[in-house]
Order: structure tokens, then sequence, then C-alpha cells
């Protein structure tokens, strides 16, 4: 609440919710949310939460306008999940990829032992008449593959996070037709969602052109590993990260090469060699050939002249200590060639891969841990939790679950705002505002934590009072001896003064 306490709120959860939070495209946005928040302070966090929730409501009502406009029958393969698809079930990607694997360990039996002779696709497609049994199935098997890849392809077309405006504005008694109609008729959406879908569009011509022309074809679907296992993909990002970086080093190596190149072809004359490979930069060969063959040999080889001992090139312009200039000349150019081509240019490239990968896999730790040992919520650590004696698995899942927070947003976003009650039209405002948002959510707050350091505080105070009831006690027992001693000690002094007072009469 807005006076800093502690509230639990209960909502009914929208039935839409129920029904497609488990799909796969509702789970990947909802994983994307969680890696790409930013989490430099609990508040920021916070704050970039509220602005990333659209992309998993409209995930979400993606699947419910595509449940309707697909019907049943189409919304299980393009959009949705089969009813009898579970966590352990093999995904559609996978299940294409191992197909592509079958062939290509087929193919490499086949062309190692000769075992039996395999016609090319296009030799046998469409003549089921003289097929035999192998041929059948490898043909059948290549047709699964290709589906298997349109239905990926057209299920990222339609599911494509660049048609999201025109999925929210589009009604749900719409028809498919007319959903197409107008991503149709928006080119850049359509080329968008194209560009979106383009890795399994090559997929599906590499698989046509398998079943087609020849099963070789299967070859680059191999590549597809790549995208699906997290740890082989993490490689290619730290790769590609840096892409611009490195283009523009290869750019500069080719550069300096081509210098390099014209100034071997045009001053000296018995060229070198890189690991026995001649040059090409004499004067009956090309510029062209001699940039190309520093290109392929000269960035991990370095020059290799002719000759014994020292480095003592020939040149075309003899001259006044010509024989010392190029004495020189050559020990400087090898030098240079050898710290600049195979040693800097390389280390600079690798360098930025190296860095990129050390960053990404530090970040990728540092979200990890802030996942697993950190409440997303209230950005309290897990072991203030297990000190207090609490699950803190109970505690993200039920106390603080942060999709409860999205769900609560929906469940506004549905409601008619004069059916508000007071909580939820200062819920609905704090949703509008991150600043409020952020006050909204309890962060650094925690209603189990605070029971339980109440409880903390009502046993000491309970202790503090027996010890206090127990030390009245004490001091109560010894007045009472004090007092007691003093009265025996009393009595006796007063029998002795009255016997003397007896005999003195």
């Amino acid at each position: 609440e807005e006076r800093g306490t502690l509230q639990r709120i209960f909502f009914p959860l929208p039935k839409f919710i129920t029904k497609y939070w488990s799909y796969p495209e509702v789970q990947v946005a909802k994983n994307t949310i969680l890696e790409t928040v930013v989490r430099s302070s609990p508040e920021e966090k916070i704050a970039s939460f509220l602005s990333e929730m659209k992309t998993a409501t409209l995930a979400l009502q993606r699947q419910q306008l595509l449940n309707v406009v697909l019907t049943l029958a189409l919304h299980p393969l393009l959009g949705g999940k089969l009813i009898f698809q579970s966590s352990y079930m093999i995904s559609t990607r996978f299940a294409a990829l191992l197909i592509a694997f079958l062939f290509n360990v087929y193919l490499v039996y086949f062309y190692s032992l000769r075992v039996h002779y395999m016609p090319s696709a296009s030799n046998y497609t469409g003549y089921f008449q003289y097929w035999d049994g192998r041929s059948q199935f490898l043909n059948i098997l290549s047709l699964i593959e290709f589906a298997l890849y349109l239905i990926l392809t057209v299920r990222r077309i339609i599911n494509s996070t660049a048609a999201n405006d025109i999925i929210a504005s589009v009604k749900y008694e719409s028809t498919l037709l007319n959903v197409v109609m107008r991503i149709v008729s928006s080119p850049v959406v359509l080329f968008l969602c194209l560009f979106d879908a383009s890795w399994f569009i090559i997929l599906s011509l590499f698989a046509f052109l398998a079943t087609t022309q020849t099963y070789w074809f299967y070859v680059p679907c191999l590549i597809d590993v790549v995208f699906q296992f997290k740890e082989m993909y993490f490689l290619y990002s730290a790769i590609t990260k840096n892409i611009v970086k490195i283009s523009y080093t290869m750019l500069l190596t080719f550069l300096i090469l081509y210098f390099i190149t014209i100034v071997v072809f045009f001053a000296v004359d018995e060229p070198y060699t890189f690991n026995g490979i001649y040059s090409g930069c004499s004067s009956n060969d090309t510029i062209i050939g001699c940039w190309l063959t520093h290109l392929d040999y000269g960035l991990n080889s370095p020059p290799q002249w002719s000759g014994d001992g020292y480095i003592n090139p020939v040149i075309k312009q003899h001259f006044t200590y010509s024989t010392t200039l190029t004495v020189v000349m050559g020990t400087l150019y090898q030098l240079l060639y050898v710290i600049v081509i195979n040693l800097v240019l390389q280390a600079i490239i690798s360098g930025l891969i190296i860095d990129t990968f050390s960053s990404m896999r530090a970040e990728d730790e540092f979200i990890h841990q802030d996942t697993m040992d950190k409440c997303f919520i209230c950005s309290i650590l897990r072991e203030e939790f297990e000190q207090a004696g609490i699950d803190f698995t109970v505690h993200i899942k039920e106390e603080h679950n942060v999709w409860h927070y999205l769900w609560y947003k929906i469940y506004l976003d549905l409601k008619d705002p004069d059916d508000y009650s007071i909580n939820e039209k200062y819920a609905a405002l704090c949703y509008k505002n991150p600043r409020m948002f952020t006050k909204f959510v309890p962060i650094k707050k925690s209603i189990s934590l605070s029971a339980f350091a109440g409880k903390q505080t009502d046993t000491k105070a309970d202790e503090h009072l027996v010890s206090l009831l127990k030390r009245i006690d004490d001091l109560e027992s010894s007045v009472l001896e004090k007092l007691t001693k003093q009265l025996l000690s009393l009595r006796p002094s007063k029998r002795t003064d009255a016997l003397l007072g007896d005999s003195e009469e």
C-alpha cells in the first residue's frame, strides 16, 4: 500500500492464462524476459520487468487469437502444443535434426563401405512402382523431414514478434485469412516476419533439395545443432556479438596484405615462399594472384627467403649501398610481417572473441546466481530465508511469484475500471508509472520474514519478562531472609533487658 505496509492480494486468474501459459511460445517469451531484464539494482530490475511485461502479454494474446483462427486442427501444430506433449517428449525441431543426422550417418556409411547401390533422390522421385523397400523408406523419411521444416517455418512466421502490433489490433472473431491479409498488407511487417524465420526457410530449402536432388543437402542441416543447445549457441553468440569489430579487423588485414603485395610485386626480384608455397609475386605473375596467395598462406606462415643465413632479398633496382639497404630492409620487413600479420592481427580477432566469451560467461553466471540465490521481487538473499527457517523455493513460488504480478496486470486490464476496488485502482495506477510500481512491489520486504521477526521479538520479550520475574522472586526471597534474621536477632535482646529490670527492683 501507499503507506508502506505489506498486504497480500487475491484475485481470480483469467481463464486464458491457465490455458495458454504452458504453451511453448509463451514460455520462450517468459524466459526472454528473465534473461534480458536489467539487474543493476532492485529498483531498475522491477522497472525493467514492468516494461517487458507486454512481451508475455502479447504472446498470450497471440495464442488466444491463433486458437480461434487456426481452429483445433492446426493450432497444436502451428501455434500451440499437442495434447500428449510433455517436457520429456522430443521436440519437432530436434526430431528434424535427428532425421538429418541419420541421413548423414547413412551417407557416410554407404560411401565408405559401398555396401549397396543408392541412387540419388532425383532419379526415383515420383516413381513408386520402381522403388524397392529401402528407397521407399528413405523418400518417406525425407518427405517427413521437409514437412517438419515447413511446419517450423510457418510456426515461426505466425508467432513472430514483428507482428505484435497487428496481432494486438485484430479482433478474436477474425478468420485466418483476415490475419494473413493484415500482415501481407504491411510490407515492413511481412519482411520482418520472413526475416525472423529466415533460418527455417533456409532449412526448408535444403530439405526440399535433399528430397528432389541429392541427400547430401542434409549436411548443412546439421548446423541447426548450434541453435538447439545452449552451450553451443553460447559459443556462436561470442563470435557473432563482435562481428562488426571482427569485420573491420579483417578489412584492415586485407588492406595491409594488399599494401605488402604491391611492395613485393614491384620491388623484389626473387619473391619468398610460405612453407614451400610459391608467393606468386614475380613479374610473370599477376597482382591479384600475389594478393590471394598472401591471404591464403601469409596469415599463418611467415615469409621464407631463398638462400642461407640472414635475409638478403634481391631487388630489381641496384644502386650504391643497395646490398646493405636490402639486408636492413629485409630484416625489418620480416620482423614487421611476423609481428603485425602473424601475431597482432590474429591476436586482435582471437582477443575480441575471448573477451566477449568471458564477459558473456560472467554475465550468464551473474544472472544464474541472481535467479537462484535471490528473490526476483524482494531481492532478499536465500540465506536470510534459510536462517529464518523459511523454504526459499516456496517463497518464490507462492509468496513472491514474479509472474503473479503479470497475471494481476492482465486481470486489471480485462476488468472494467468502473468496477475497481480501492486497492485495484491504486495498483492500476502503479502499473502505469515505473516509479510507483517500484513502491508497489515489496522490495526488501517479506511477510514471512516480518512474521519471523515478530516471533523473535515476542520470544525475546517473553524471555526478558521471565528473567525479570525471576529477579523479582530472588529479590523478594533475599529481602524476606534479611527481615527474618533481623527479627530473630531482636527478640533475645528484649528478653535480657526485662530480666535485668526485675533484678534491680
